[in-house]
């Protein structure tokens, strides 16, 4: 058999192997194509983001009325949750409005009466509460839900609650005291300490005449002129801050007071006895609200649900034994605490009680009347 021979491959110029030269060309042919084709665009969303900034720290500041919430229960606050709170405290709605009208302070939470809710809601510094976050508003009494100056509690939160009335030293004071009239009859000329507060003391008189707390108009003020000229030359010290000290010491006899100083007074000393004015008298609600220009809303909005906490609100009426809003709360204070009769009012005296609304301007009407008056 004979066998033919393979040509051997034709070599190029450069000695090499002409299929492998082919090959390698086509290669290269290949991947300038490629090199033509757009590559495709990248996926935004694979991409590598910018850092975003963390969120500031929690950390809240609260304007409250002085002596409301115990320096205890916001240390367990913050001991619960980490939220550190720094308390700013204010005397009076007039102080704490004046504040926020002129931009002082940088608050998140504040505590304002009833009384000036309208005009913080009416200059848009109110924040809208989200209540989903604030589970233990359930525990209200009804009695404490949708009030006139913010119905449905959109911005507004009761928290604590207090009266005025009248307190007697029985030893000295001879029947029943129920009424203003009566703490006003001419029998305790120069024995009488009341609030120094100019709107407490004409609603006193409104009441008598049967006038509407809030209609403080000039003719109206000229209608209570009289009686309160009888009233005031009375009275023998006019107290803010303390008028239970003069029943204590024996200097007085009668006192028109808040009622959390009467409570303290009927728990400590049997020589004093409560009355809620016939006439009726005031209900001074203290409110917890956010500003709209927090930045610790969510704080804010926990520590308006841990105060509402019934644990949590029945400790604070144990320190203080003011008229608490919260029903859940009650049921975990004791049989005594409940029948003071100025920390809690019975269901008919309740109906006698009346929240004061926003007034304007008029509150320097009325203390120029009452301050004329006192100086007479």
């Amino acid at each position: 058999m004979i066998f033919s021979r393979m040509p051997e491959p034709t070599r190029g110029p450069l000695g090499l192997l002409v299929p492998l030269r082919c090959l390698f060309l086509a290669l290269l042919m290949t991947m300038a194509h490629s090199g033509c084709r757009k590559s495709p665009a990248p996926d935004p969303s694979k991409l590598p983001s910018d850092p975003q900034p963390s969120p500031p720290p929690a950390h809240l500041n609260l304007f409250g009325r002085v002596g409301s919430i115990p320096p205890s229960i916001i240390a367990q606050f913050t001991e619960e949750t980490g939220i550190p709170v720094e308390v700013e405290t204010f005397a009076s709605n007039e102080q704490m409005l004046a504040n926020l009208l002129s931009g002082g302070g940088q608050h998140d939470l504040i505590e304002p009466g009833e009384s000036v809710i309208e005009d913080l809601i009416r200059e848009n510094l109110l924040l809208p509460l989200n209540h989903e976050e604030i589970p233990n508003l359930k525990n209200l009494s009804p009695k404490f839900r949708n009030f006139p100056f913010d119905p449905g509690n959109v911005f507004s939160v009761p928290f604590m609650a207090e009266t005025v009335g009248i307190v007697i030293n029985t030893e000295r004071v001879k029947g029943r005291v129920e009424s203003f009239k009566d703490a006003f009859n001419g029998d305790h000329q120069g024995r009488i300490v009341v609030l120094d507060d100019p709107r407490e003391i004409v609603s006193w008189a409104f009441a008598t005449l049967d006038l509407p707390v809030d209609e403080v108009s000039e003719a109206n003020l000229e209608e209570a002129r009289p009686l309160l000229a009888k009233w005031l030359r009375q009275v023998k010290a006019y107290d803010f801050h303390s008028p239970e000290s003069l029943l204590l010491s024996g200097e007085a006899d009668v006192g028109i007071l808040r009622s959390p100083a009467a409570a303290v007074l009927l728990e400590s000393d049997k020589r004093f006895q409560w009355a809620l004015p016939l006439e009726g008298a005031h209900l001074i609600v203290d409110n917890l609200c956010i500003l709209r220009s927090s930045s610790q809303v969510q704080a804010a909005q926990a520590l308006i649900n841990f105060l509402l906490r019934p644990d949590i609100s029945a400790a604070i009426s144990r320190l203080h034994p003011r008229l608490n809003p919260n029903a859940a709360a009650r049921l975990l204070l004791t049989p005594e605490q409940l029948a003071n009769p100025a920390s809690f009012p019975t269901e008919e005296e309740f109906t006698r009680l009346k929240i004061f609304r926003g007034i304007g301007n008029q509150t320097l009407h009325i203390e120029e009347l009452v301050n004329s008056l006192k100086a007479q």
